[in-house]
Parts: structure tokens; C-alpha cells; sequence
């Protein structure tokens, strides 16, 4: 069986990726084990303080015009 290559571009977050970023959130949360209800509103919010804490570091994976994952992190 051949494996498709999928290829993303992983880029730095910014304020233009917070809606995708926090679409993202509120559908993964939304699901089990947590099954919490996180609306799009809440998640900007929570991710956009989180980008803008001290040493921070988010990275958005896009396919072609698509966020499909984040990753929020804190350097040393």
C-alpha cells in the first residue's frame, strides 16, 4: 500500500490566526474525554491571552489556505 505525502506550512501565530486558532480549540474541546462547550468567542479570547504571555511560542500548520492544528508552548 503507498502512503501519501502530506505537506504543511508550519508558521509563527499572529492576531490574524487567532479566529482559526480558536475554531480549532472550541471543536477539539468539544469532543471527548472533555466534552466542554467553548464557544469561538471564549477560545479568542483565551487564545489571545495566551500568544501575548511573556515567552510564548504559537505555531499554526496550514493547508494551503487552512489552519489545521496549533501548538501553544512557553521557552525557558
Amino acid at each position: 500500500m503507498k502512503s501519501e505525502r502530506m505537506s504543511f506550512l508550519i508558521t509563527q501565530m499572529n492576531e490574524a490566526d487567532l479566529e482559526a486558532a480558536a475554531t480549532i480549540i472550541s471543536s477539539a474541546y468539544a469532543a471527548p474525554p472533555w466534552n466542554e462547550d467553548w464557544s469561538v468567542e471564549a477560545a479568542t479570547e483565551r487564545v489571545s491571552q495566551l500568544v501575548a504571555a511573556p515567552r510564548r511560542i504559537a505555531l499554526a500548520a496550514w493547508d494551503a489556505d487552512k489552519c489545521v492544528g496549533i501548538t501553544i508552548g512557553t521557552r525557558r
